[in-house]
This record gives C-alpha cells, sequence and structure tokens, in this order.
C-alpha cells in the first residue's frame, strides 16, 4: 500500500484505540438503542457527518477491504493522485502503476504488518505516481478495522503530500552541510553567540589551530573568560565592538589574543547581528582571522620601508615586465636615489632606467642585465649612469627579482651604490701603475739593447709615446760649450731637429758656468719666458718644453727634451719625475754602453787568438749557455753562431751520446768543476766524427763562478784504429770458436760413421765366410749408410763454404709450387719412422698475379730450405704429432711456413740459430750438425727472401720464409 515520510502530523486524529474501536464503540452505542429506527438514523447521521468530514479533511483518505480493494476514495485523493472515484473503487491494489518500482518492496513489508495483525497501526512515507505520471512523496498513516472476531474489515488510509516540505527539508539540510563544510574547512574561525544567554552556541574546529582550545571545550566557557584572554591594551575597543553589534551594527576589530599555552595571537574578528521574526537582535555571528603572520609581515615591511627610506644605497622597484626595450618602469624610488641622481621621485616613477643611461654607459652590461632579467636570475654589474645634471656618477647595481605569495615574479628590486670616487681612485691607480708598467717596459727595452745609438732611439721614442708630446729628443754636449740633437721622436706634422747644433744656453741659460747637474727646468708657455727664450722656442715652433739633465760621472753628459708644439702645456710632477728617472735610465745605458765597448775589444782580441787556434774552442756561461765558439768550431760543425748559441750545440751531437754528454755538462756545472767526454759530434758533410772534449772552470777576480771554457779534439782515426782492432780480435774470436767448434763436430760427426764403416769391414774380414748372404748385405749397408752420412755432411760443409765464398749456384727455373710441396711432403712421409701427421696447407696463393707465366725459383735451393726445415720439425717433435707446412702468397712474393709442436728453442739460442754448427741447449741426445739451418739462411738469401722464427719452449716453433717470385718471362737479347 502506497505510504510515505510526513514531517507535518496530520490534522486528523482518530481516536485512541484507532478508527476499528472508533466503529466499534458505534456499533456498541447502536445495540444498546432499543429502538431501531433511532438507532439506524443515528448511524445514518454519524455517517453523514463522517463522510462529510472525510470529504472535507485536507487529507486524502482511502478505505480498502480485507482483499485490499478499494471501497472509499475521497475527494482529496482525487485531487492528490488525480484517478476519480468511481474509476477505482472495487479495483485491488497493485492492478494500476500506483507506487514506484524502488518502494513496492517497502509498502508490502507495510501492508503485511497490517494484514498480519503485527501492528493496528503505523506510518509509511512512499513515492506514489499520479494519473499524470507524476511522482509525489507521500506521508501514509495506516490503522485497521476488525469485527468482534476479531476478522480484519478495513484499513483506513489518511495520505498527506509531503514533497515540498521533504524538498525543503533536503535543501535545508544540503545548505546545512555546506554550512558545516564551509565553517570546519575554512581558516577563519565562525562562531555564533546567542545574545540572551551570553553562551557560544557554535564554533568551528579551526579554534583548536588559532586559539588553542577544543572546539568542545569553547561551549561551555563564558563571555567573562573570552574577553580575560584579550590583550589589555585592546579591550577597549573589542567592548566597543561588541555593544555596537548588539545595537545591530556590523562591526570589525583587530586584537591581541592569549593562546590557551599563553602565547599571543593576533586576531581580526568581524561581527554581524542575527535579527529574530520581531527584528530583534538575538544572535551574534562572527567570523575571527589569525592575522598574526600578517602583522609580522606588516612589522617587517614597516621595518624594510624604514630601512629603504633612510638608506644611503639608492633604491629603485620596477615593475616585473617587459623584459626587452624599453624595458619595465619605475614604480618607486627612496630618497637616497634623489641624493645620488637628483631626479625627483615623480620625474622617474613610470618612466624605465632609460632616462638614467647616456653615451658611456656599457651596451655590453645592459645586455647583461637583458639576461639576467630574462632567466629571473639576480644580477651584480657596474656600470655609468648619469646625474640629472648629465655629469657621470659611477654605480655598483645589484637587482634581483621579487616574488608574490603563489611565486610569481612581480617586480624587480635594484640596490645603487655610488662607486664614482671609488672609481677614480681605481682610475688614479690604473694609471699609476699603468705609468709604472710603462717605465718598467721603457727601461726594459733600453736595457734589451747595448748599443747606444738604439737605446737613445729606444729612449725618444717611448717617452714620446708615454707622454703623448710632439717631440722628443736628446740633446748632446760638446767640449766647447754647444751641443747637437742626436736623438729625435717627432710627429708627422712638425720639423725634424735632428742634427742641429744649439748653443746650450738656449736650453740651459747661464751655462757651463751654472752647474745643472740637479737642475730641470719647465717651460708650460713661451709667452711667460725671457725674449731670449720665447723667441729661440718661437723660432723652433715650441710652445711648452720639458728638460732634465743626463749626467754621468758627476758631468753634464747632454739633456733630455720633451716639447709641445701645437699648445701650452702644464707638466706634472709625476711626468717630470718619470722623465728624470728615463733619464737616469739613459746615464746607466751610457755607462754599460762603454763597459760593453771596452769588453768587445777584449772578447775581438780573445776572438782573433781562438779563431787562429788549430782546435775547437768554446766558451760557456755559469747558467750552461754556450756564448763562444771559434771559427775552427763553426767550420767543422758547419753551422752559425746563432745556431750554437745557448743549448743549440746539443743538435750537433750524436743521439747515443746525447744522454751522457747533457748529464756531465750539467754535473761540472753544479760541481764548477773541469771535466772530459768523449762523444759523437756531427761534422758539415752530415757524417759523425768522434771528439774527445776537455773543458776547465773560469772564475771572475772576486770569486765568482762564470762558466767554463773548453775545446774538442777530432779522435775518430783513433776510434776507428780502435774499432778495427775490437772487430779484428772479435773475429779472430768468433774464427777460433769456430775452427774449434767445427774441429770438434766434424770430429764427432765423421768418427761415428768411420767406427761404423771400420766395425762392419772387421767383422766381415772375419766372419764372411761363416755368415748367411743376409748377414753380410746388412753389414755392407751399414758401411754403405755410414759412407753417405759422411758425404751428406761434407757436401753440408761444401755448401756453407761455397755460400760465404759468395759462389752459391742460382738456377732458377718455372716451377709449380702447390705441386713442389705436394710431392715433398709425400716423400718425407713415407721416410719418416716415427708416423708423424704431415699437413699441407695452400691458402690464398696467386703465382705471379700480374703475369700469366709460372714463378720462378732454384729447385735444389727450394728443396733445401723445406727439406731442412721439416727435417728439423720432424726431428724434435713428439711421435704422432703434427707438422704443417703452409703455402700463400702476397703481392710477388711466396710466403712458406712450417709449424711443429716440438721442443721449441729456448730465447737464449734464437739469436745465434742460423750459424754453422749452432744447436740449442735443450737438444739433448737427438742427432745433428748444426749446418741445416745455416744452409737454409743461406739458400734464402741466394733467392733475396728472408727467413724468421718464432718459438716458444715445449710449445713449437714456426719459421717463416719469404721468397720472390721470379717471373717466368724470358728476356731476349
Amino acid at each position: 500500500m502506497p505510504l510515505a515520510a510526513v514531517g507535518i502530523r496530520c490534522g486528523l486524529t482518530p481516536p485512541k484505540g484507532g478508527v476499528s474501536l472508533y466503529f466499534r464503540d458505534m456499533t456498541d452505542s447502536v445495540q444498546t438503542v432499543h429502538e431501531r429506527d433511532q438507532a439506524q438514523e443515528a448511524l445514518r447521521a454519524a455517517m453523514q457527518r463522517l463522510t462529510f468530514h472525510i470529504d472535507n479533511s485536507p487529507l486524502a483518505v482511502i478505505e480498502w477491504d480485507r482483499n485490499l480493494r478499494v471501497t472509499r476514495w475521497s475527494r482529496e485523493a482525487e485531487n492528490l493522485f488525480g484517478w476519480r472515484a468511481e474509476d477505482l473503487l472495487g479495483q485491488q491494489f497493485g492492478s494500476w502503476q500506483f507506487v514506484i518500482p524502488a518502494d513496492i518492496e517497502t509498502v508490502d513489508r507495510t501492508i503485511a504488518a497490517l494484514l498480519n495483525g503485527d501492528t493496528i497501526r503505523n506510518v509509511s512515507y512512499h513515492h506514489n505516481y499520479t494519473q499524470t505520471g507524476a511522482i509525489l512523496h507521500c506521508e501514509w498513516y495506516n490503522s485497521v478495522l476488525f469485527d468482534e472476531s476479531g476478522e480484519l474489515i478495513s484499513i483506513l488510509s489518511l495520505v498527506q503530500n509531503i514533497s515540498q516540505r521533504t524538498q525543503a527539508e533536503e535543501e535545508l539540510r544540503e545548505s546545512e552541510e555546506r554550512f558545516r563544510q564551509l565553517a570546519e574547512n575554512i581558516q577563519q574561525i565562525f562562531w555564533m553567540y546567542e545574545v540572551e544567554t551570553q553562551k557560544l552556541i557554535y564554533i568551528s574546529p579551526v579554534c583548536q589551530q588559532v586559539l588553542g582550545y577544543d572546539s568542545a571545550d569553547c561551549y561551555g566557557k563564558s563571555l567573562g573568560f573570552w574577553l580575560s584572554r584579550v590583550q589589555s591594551d585592546d579591550l577597549h575597543a573589542v567592548m566597543k565592538a561588541s555593544r555596537q553589534v548588539v545595537r545591530g551594527k556590523p562591526a570589525e576589530v583587530m586584537y591581541r589574543f592569549t593562546q590557551a599555552d599563553g602565547s599571543q595571537r593576533w586576531l581580526l574578528a568581524r561581527a554581524f547581528p542575527v535579527r529574530n521574526q520581531q527584528g530583534k537582535v538575538y544572535r551574534i555571528a562572527g567570523i575571527a582571522e589569525d592575522i598574526t603572520d600578517r602583522k609580522q609581515q606588516e612589522q617587517r615591511l614597516r621595518l624594510l620601508e624604514s630601512v629603504i627610506v633612510n638608506a644611503h644605497d639608492a633604491v629603485v622597484i620596477t615593475e616585473a615586465e617587459p623584459v626587452e626595450l624599453p624595458g619595465p618602469k619605475i614604480i618607486y624610488v627612496n630618497e637616497a636615489f634623489t641624493r645620488m641622481m637628483g631626479y625627483e621621485q615623480d620625474e622617474v616613477v613610470g618612466k624605465t632606467p632609460r632616462i638614467l643611461q647616456g653615451p658611456k654607459t656599457d651596451w655590453d652590461i645592459l645586455k647583461q642585465i637583458r639576461t639576467a632579467l630574462k632567466k629571473w636570475e639576480p644580477s651584480l654589474v657596474e656600470l655609468v649612469n648619469y646625474h640629472k645634471d648629465g655629469s657621470e656618477v659611477w654605480i655598483e647595481l645589484s637587482m634581483f627579482p621579487v616574488t608574490d605569495h603563489i611565486g610569481q615574479y612581480t617586480y624587480w628590486v635594484g640596490l645603487q651604490r655610488d662607486i664614482t670616487q671609488r672609481k677614480k681612485t681605481e682610475q688614479a691607480l690604473q694609471l699609476q701603475s699603468l705609468r709604472s708598467q710603462l717605465f718598467a717596459d721603457i727601461t726594459l727595452k733600453i736595457r734589451q739593447s747595448l748599443q747606444l745609438e738604439e737605446i737613445l732611439q729606444t729612449t725618444v721614442t717611448e717617452v714620446r709615446n708615454l707622454l703623448q708630446s710632439d717631440r722628443v729628443l736628446i740633446y748632446h754636449l760638446s767640449t766647447h760649450g754647444g751641443g747637437q740633437v742626436i736623438t729625435e721622436a717627432v710627429s708627422a706634422d712638425w720639423e725634424s731637429l735632428l742634427g742641429k747644433t744649439y748653443p746650450s744656453d738656449v736650453f740651459l741659460p747661464g751655462y757651463p758656468q751654472v752647474s745643472y747637474s740637479n737642475v730641470m727646468q719647465s717651460v708650460e708657455d713661451r709667452e711667460e719666458e725671457s725674449s731670449y727664450i720665447s723667441n729661440f722656442l718661437r723660432q723652433i715652433g715650441v710652445r711648452a718644453r720639458l728638460v732634465v739633465p743626463i749626467v754621468q760621472q758627476d758631468s753634464l753628459w747632454g739633456l733630455l727634451i720633451a716639447h709641445q708644439c701645437d699648445q701650452p702645456r702644464q707638466w706634472s710632477a709625476f711626468e717630470i719625475e718619470l722623465l728624470q728617472q728615463l733619464a737616469n735610465q739613459v746615464e746607466i745605458a751610457l755607462t754599460q754602453s762603454q763597459l760593453l765597448q771596452a769588453q768587445c775589444e777584449s772578447e775581438e782580441r780573445f776572438r782573433t787568438m781562438a779563431n787562429s787556434a788549430p782546435v775547437l774552442l768554446w766558451v760557456i756561461d755559469a747558467s750552461g749557455n754556450r756564448i763562444f765558439c771559434n771559427e775552427s768550431l763553426l767550420e767543422f760543425t758547419g753551422r752559425t753562431i746563432d745556431q750554437e748559441r745557448g743549448i743549440g750545440w746539443f743538435e750537433t751531437v750524436h743521439p747515443a751520446d746525447l744522454g751522457p754528454c747533457q748529464q756531465l755538462y750539467c754535473q761540472a756545472l753544479a760541481d764548477r768543476s773541469s771535466f772530459e767526454i768523449e762523444y759523437r759530434l756531427r761534422r758539415a758533410d752530415g757524417d759523425y766524427r768522434w771528439v774527445i772534449d776537455r773543458g776547465v772552470p773560469q772564475f771572475s777576480p772576486n770569486g765568482s763562478f762564470n762558466g767554463h771554457i773548453g775545446s774538442c779534439i777530432d779522435i775518430t782515426d783513433r776510434k776507428q784504429a780502435e774499432v778495427k782492432i775490437y772487430k779484428a780480435l772479435e773475429k779472430e774470436r768468433e774464427l777460433s770458436e769456430l775452427k774449434s767448434r767445427f774441429v770438434s763436430t766434424t770430429s764427432h760427426e765423421f768418427r761415428t760413421p768411420l767406427s761404423t764403416i771400420l766395425s762392419s769391414a772387421d767383422l766381415l774380414e772375419f766372419y764372411a765366410g761363416d755368415w748367411t748372404a743376409e748377414k753380410q748385405i746388412e753389414h755392407i749397408q751399414r758401411i754403405q749408410n755410414a759412407a753417405l752420412n759422411m758425404n751428406n755432411l761434407l757436401s753440408d760443409i761444401l755448401v756453407i763454404e761455397r755460400a760465404e765464398a759468395k759462389k752459391l749456384n742460382f738456377e732458377p727455373a718455372p716451377i709449380d709450387l702447390p705441386d713442389f710441396c705436394r710431392s715433398l711432403l709425400e716423400e718425407m712421409q713415407l721416410n719418416d719412422q716415427d708416423h708423424h701427421c704431415l699437413m699441407l696447407e695452400v691458402q690464398n696463393f696467386k703465382p705471379n698475379p700480374q703475369n700469366l707465366l709460372p714463378p720462378c725459383m732454384d729447385e735444389k735451393l727450394l728443396r733445401q730450405i723445406l727439406s731442412n726445415l721439416l727435417s728439423n720439425a720432424l726431428k724434435y717433435s713428439p711421435v704422432g704429432s703434427s707438422v704443417w707446412c703452409r703455402l700463400s702468397s702476397e703481392a710477388d712474393r711466396a710466403i712458406f711456413e712450417v709449424q711443429d709442436q716440438g721442443i721449441g728453442i729456448p730465447i737464449d739460442d734464437q739469436a745465434r740459430l742460423f750459424e754453422p754448427f749452432h744447436r740449442g741447449m735443450n737438444v739433448g741426445t737427438i742427432s745433428g750438425n748444426g749446418l741445416g739451418l745455416a744452409i737454409v739462411k743461406q739458400s734464402v738469401e741466394v733467392h733475396g727472401g728472408k727467413i724468421s722464427v718464432s718459438s716458444q719452449e715445449d710449445e713449437g716453433t714456426t719459421f717463416s720464409v719469404v721468397l720472390p717470385m721470379i717471373s717466368g718471362r724470358r728476356e731476349e737479347g
């Protein structure tokens, strides 16, 4: 049965016991009436009244029988649901769509409870359809009517449409939820205060964070408690705001509040009056915000503003953008900026910093600043800005970006410090340092030369460049009182005075009667001088001059003079002092020049004597640099003196002797001692000659070490004689060893077969008659084999002898190398008694790739080469092991490789491997005469080839033979 939730109680309230009891009481009353008519009339009247009340009830009334058929459908039911009574009377519940599907299960449970007698009344809330298909949210009040036997007669339902109320309640719940979420999630404290009870009726949970009190604890606090937590200085303002809001006006107040832990926080409270229906303020709603951080920030800002306003450095604040030209606009400057740059605040605000820039502002620095601006990076630069009056102001500018609370760049702050005075000081120091450096450079250039003319010319040129004057000259005094301009540096715009003579008094009035050794003269403008001097200066076209003396050995040698021709000039004390210092340097140079001249004369005498000496003479200084070579030495090496100077002479020493030679020279320099060494020195024709070099130290009269002087003598002939003698002795020793080895080897090699021959001959002589023919043949074969071995040994010796005598025959003929190698290996395999595996590998072999004819080689010599190598490989390899013979080619060369897995060759034996009669130390009792490899090497060399070996003990040996493949074509004629 359709039922729904309701928030408003029905106006029609049934009697206690329900509608069923009501009707039962009526029935009982009727039964007590004695007269039936009266009872029926009373019942009819009661039913009329009931019908009237039902039809006029604001609630829909629906009655159902025990089978849930509609027996009553009131007028309000028709209005509410749209179906007319005549259409539904007698219809069973469920025969028309009356309940939405989602609520059918709930309705069934409600009906079942009534039908089963679980309850005589209930209230339920359901959604019902109207005839038009609309959905209503309804409250159903249901009760049952039973007869005397307890049988259910009917069910009465009173229905009220609560859709609007439900919607209002839902909206209210949503509103309250939004309010709760807002109140609980905002950072400000939301509170509600009741005026009559003076109690806090709501406060948001954030109070724990702001006030230090849990929200549950706050409700029990009185107004007096809260006022006691207000800072006493702020209490009056709080009370005033409270009275204002009670009178119905909103109020706002800032005050300090003491938290539960005793700390203080700044609060900003806003209160609003809440009026009841009578317009009376009965509640106060408010928001309290913790502004402690803001207050601290304001305090810091005030402090910062005080610092900025009173700072000595200028502060400029600009907008963050644009970075590109014309740049961000100025929004603030402090008083220090006005004092520094002359601009008032209203003259620069709204303009860009370009107003401060001018001709000498460094554009590279400005680009550097813009680059930093683009990257939002701080920068520190120094540049020239311009005062309002146009004067230059050097500033040190520090710029950094400022961000807002979300990290967005909002402003640029520039701190300007006036460094003009510091820059002037730095420039003065730099100028002084520059001039000092120039003086040092000039002095160095003066001293780099010992030629007087070069010294004087360098002096006037450098002084003119330094002073930026029109002319600088040196005037040399003569003994008769006059003098001559001997050196000059002059601008092309002015006349040269070089070589001209002038009386000394035009430069030094009164000379020589008055000594001017320590006097200098400065003329800033000729018009202020005496007529004599003025006329002279006008004659030579000079407006100002500076004269300083050049003194040598307490007498005036000359004058160093600077001229300014185009205009007067005030000579500074620094320039006068500098010119005097340079004049002193000229004096030193003059003295050195004279000493040099004397030294040159002495050296010339020494050089003359040295050049006439037949030996190779040299001189080195204390640092080991050669400073002199006589002509004999230069002629010997074919080099110039410049090439020999310093350590250049080491270039002619033989590389093998250079290290010991340098070491001995350095040791002699360190010990300041004599030395003697033999080394090879390259002669002019490129030939190295042996010399014996002897050096002795030289000391000055005061005992200081000056270096060494020495001589070289060619001892090449003596050395060659020594080498020849040594070689002869070595050859004699080798011949003696070879002779001894030859005698020992041949005697052994011949003795063994001779013993075999003699033994077999004796046996045949005495026992031939007793032996069988086979036994006799066996001994005859022994004699033949022994004789054959002796013949082979003799042949090998003869081959070695012919090869060393260069008489070994070489008869090349066309040959098929793969076929030759194959036949040779088959032959040796047949004669091998130790079951070795001989393998031939032919890889990448191309005979004469540029010639169609087969290559030519001496087959006899080639057989000796390969058979000896293969024989050795078989002899020194284990039984049953493998031996490889490989044939390949590269260009026009044939490559043979013989590899075994034998005993290998010791490293110490490999150097003498191809010497006649030499055998390895590890051969043990294996037979051999040591001639095979010597024959191989000689045969290879006759072919014009090369042989090499790679071997390691106990791992085997590989011999490589490379032979040129001679063309098989024969040239005619």
